[in-house]
């Protein structure tokens, strides 16, 4: 019973920190597109510092006028929120089932990561970066 409670109330915490996630992005992206029209210098130093921890602002191709005006426009807040809607709440807890997160082949199609599990045989996901 015990274990079933502490589930419950990791994934009560799971969920709470995603809604505080998605309403402090909210917040960054209205201060943000705010202080682009009332304070663009201020806006720009902000953007900076978001593109080192990125690393966009360490690479010297990129300048800013090519990369930070894209933190202000609704097409990069609706790819963030779509990245953070498919996931929502989902973590994995010892010794309960991983959970079913959307994935995208290679080739493209959409499946889930249920999909490759295989009878009682152990699933292995590797993660890495292709940059």
């Amino acid at each position: 019973m015990w274990t079933a409670v502490g589930f419950t109330l990791r994934r009560l915490k799971v969920y709470l920190s995603s809604i505080y996630m998605l309403h402090l992005l909210l917040f960054q992206f209205c201060v943000l597109n705010l202080l682009v029209v009332l304070a663009p210098g201020l806006a720009r130093r902000i953007m900076l510092r978001l593109g080192v921890k990125s690393t966009m602002a360490l690479n010297p191709l990129f300048r800013f006028e090519d990369w930070a005006p894209s933190f202000t426009t609704a097409r990069f807040l609706l790819a963030v929120l779509r990245g953070c809607w498919s996931c929502f709440g989902d973590s994995a807890f010892v010794g309960f089932r991983a959970p079913d997160t959307p994935l995208i082949t290679m080739k493209g199609d959409k499946t889930s990561v249920h999909q490759f599990i295989r009878g009682n045989r152990p699933l292995i996901l590797s993660f890495g970066s292709c940059t």
